[in-house]
């Protein structure tokens, strides 16, 4: 009648549950640390990107002025000097001279333009997109941090319900080769000559309070680990 309990198992795993929680926390730490190192790697770029547009948008003002500054110069010497110049319309080569200062006056006006692009709206944006980078860092970080914390809880209240169910396990074991020690005495009395009546309705006794305690404690487990 006890041959479905006493039989051995096998299968049960290892009493020990948290040696896997070591790998778990090193993983969600080093997913935070990357997420750290990815944030700083964009900030860090947004910024140097900011700096040169500002570099850039310094050097291309200079560069404008510069160049204004010689077709002025150039356009000033030119009225000053006119009376010993009037012949000079009459050459193919005052039209290049004209065609030259009308180039670098354009080609001021154009790197005056581009300075205010990379001194202006360019820069700004930049700016704009580290301190994006920076708040959502902040933002994730602190959401990362609580989600760990709620995975730290779960694998702590996972790892105390292993160890309840281990220990119920082996204290399950202990019954069953408890039970299958007095089933086997109980075999042996009743093959003895003459039958020991009192001695097998002892045993029937104990075997009956051993099968209890195998069949309880894990339903006792199982209660337990319910709330």
């Amino acid at each position: 009648m006890f041959q479905c309990i006493v039989q051995p198992r096998h299968d049960w795993g290892t009493a020990d549950l948290a040696n896997a929680f070591p790998d778990i926390r090193l993983q969600l730490a080093e997913h935070t640390r990357v997420l750290e190192a990815r944030a700083e790697a964009t900030a860090g770029v947004a910024g140097e990107l900011h700096e040169y547009c500002r570099r850039r948008a310094d050097l291309e003002h200079e560069y404008s002025r510069a160049l204004d500054k010689l077709a002025r110069a150039a356009h000033q010497r030119h009225e000053g000097q006119k009376h010993k110049r009037e012949h000079w319309p009459l050459t193919g080569a005052f039209a290049c001279w004209q065609a030259a200062l009308d180039n670098t006056r354009a080609l001021s006006r154009d790197h005056a333009a581009l300075a205010d692009l990379y001194g202006g709206p360019l820069a700004a944006r930049l700016q704009r997109a580290a301190d994006d980078v920076l708040r959502l860092h902040r933002k994730c970080r602190d959401i990362v941090t609580e989600r760990h914390e709620e995975v730290g809880a779960a694998l702590a209240e996972a790892w105390g319900a292993g160890k309840a169910h281990a220990a119920a396990a082996a204290e399950w074991r202990a019954a069953a080769l408890k039970l299958r020690h007095a089933h086997d005495q109980r075999q042996r009395i009743a093959s003895a000559d003459p039958p020991r009546h009192k001695k097998l309705k002892a045993l029937d006794k104990d075997l009956e309070k051993v099968a209890i305690i195998c069949f309880v404690a894990p339903i006792a487990v199982i209660i337990r680990l319910s709330y």
